[in-house]
C-alpha cells in the first residue's frame, strides 16, 4: 500500500539556454519500502536513460538502469541490473543477446544512479559520513561499450553553505545549499535541497566554456 508519492521533473539550461534534456521522476513510499522512477530524455539525439530503483527498511535492494540511442548511424541498449545482497553487489549486465556479471563486497559505499533524483539522499549520506566514496554507473562515453553502466568509484565531500529560497513552480521554498565535489564535480558545484531531500537546483560548471544549471519544475507531493 501506497503512503505517499512525490513527483516531478527537472528542466536543464546550459549557458542559460534550454538544454533540450527531459528528466521525470516519481517515488512512492510504503512503510517499508521505497520505489523510484525515473526516466532521462535527450530527444534531439536519440538517447534515453531510465533509473528504477528499490529500497527496503532505507537499503537499496535492487537498481535497474537502461540506457539506449537510436540514430540513423548508432543504436544501442544496455541494462544493468544493480542487486544489493547481504554481502555483496553484484551487477549483470546485458547488450544485445550477451550477458556479463560481476560481484564485489559491499564496503560501505554511497550510492548515487546517475538522475537528479537520488542526488539529496546521496548529499545527506556525505554530509553524516564525511568525504566517502560514491558508486555512480559508467556513462561518460557510449562509445567504450565494454564500460557502459559498470561501477564507478569516485571519493566525493560535501560542505552545507547555508539557507537559501528556491522558487520551485512560483513557491518559493526553504532549502539548505551545499557545495558537491569530486568525480565529476569541481569546486563551486552547489547543490540545493528542500525540507524532504529533493533537490531543487543545481549549477555545475563542467569546464571554463560551459556551465550547467537545472531546476526543480511540476513538484507534487501526495503525503
Amino acid at each position: 500500500m501506497i503512503n505517499s508519492r512525490c513527483s516531478g521533473s527537472y528542466y536543464y539550461q546550459c549557458n542559460q539556454e534550454a538544454a533540450g534534456v527531459e528528466e521525470h521522476w516519481q517515488v512512492d513510499r510504503s512503510s517499508s519500502t521505497q520505489l523510484i522512477l525515473s526516466r532521462r530524455e535527450v530527444p534531439a539525439m536519440g538517447i534515453r536513460l531510465e533509473v528504477n530503483s528499490a529500497e527496503s527498511a532505507g537499503d537499496y535492494t535492487q537498481c535497474i538502469v537502461q540506457w539506449q540511442i537510436d540514430q540513423p548511424e548508432n543504436s544501442l541498449h544496455l541494462q544493468a541490473n544493480y542487486e544489493f545482497l547481504p554481502d555483496q553487489l553484484r551487477v549483470t549486465r546485458h547488450m544485445g543477446a550477451q550477458q556479463e556479471q560481476r560481484s564485489e563486497p559491499i564496503d560501505g559505499f554511497v550510492f548515487s544512479p546517475l538522475m537528479r533524483i537520488y542526488n539529496g539522499a546521496a548529499i545527506r549520506a556525505l554530509q553524516e559520513r564525511g568525504p566517502s566514496r560514491v558508486l555512480t554507473p559508467w556513462i561518460r562515453d557510449h562509445q567504450q561499450q565494454n564500460k557502459m553502466l559498470w561501477p564507478l568509484y569516485s571519493e566525493r565531500k560535501v560542505e552545507l553553505l547555508g539557507e537559501e529560497y528556491i522558487s520551485v513552480d512560483g513557491v518559493d521554498l526553504p532549502c539548505q545549499k551545499f557545495e558537491y565535489s569530486g568525480g565529476e564535480y569541481g569546486a563551486g558545484t552547489q547543490f540545493w535541497l528542500d525540507e524532504h531531500d529533493v533537490m531543487t537546483r543545481y549549477s555545475w560548471q563542467q569546464d571554463p566554456k560551459t556551465r550547467w544549471d537545472v531546476l526543480l519544475q511540476n513538484y507534487q507531493r501526495e503525503d
